[in-house]
């Protein structure tokens, strides 16, 4: 599977993804794309920012083998909050790198 018009049909899928306050993981059966047939999915604006080898068909049986993963996304995080608010030397320098290796570690769990 492609994404059609790249980082734009990233956003677009993206964007579809209901906001769910206080969620601080994100988990494939609960975010509600349109994916799980083909119908669906060609009713649906997705459609045009996918591309599969065996068009709609395809894309929903990728979906499928990838929902089989008990795999969660970590979205939130405590230092992530704070960071508006930190100077960008601090940022740069300690807390990205510090962050991302949180965020490392809690999808490796």
């Amino acid at each position: 599977m492609d994404f059609r018009y790249d980082v734009r049909s990233i956003a677009h899928l993206i964007d579809l993804i209901p906001f769910q306050p206080d969620t601080e993981r994100l988990e494939l059966d609960k975010i509600g794309l349109p994916v799980t047939s083909a119908p669906q999915l060609k009713a649906s604006s997705l459609a045009y920012h996918l591309l599969h080898e065996d068009q709609a068909l395809g894309i929903v049986k990728d979906w499928q083998e990838a929902a089989k993963t008990n795999v969660s996304i970590p979205i939130r995080d405590a230092l992530v909050d704070m960071m508006p608010s930190m100077p960008l030397e601090l940022l740069e320098r300690y807390y990205m790198p510090q962050a991302l290796r949180a965020m490392g570690a809690k999808i490796a769990k």
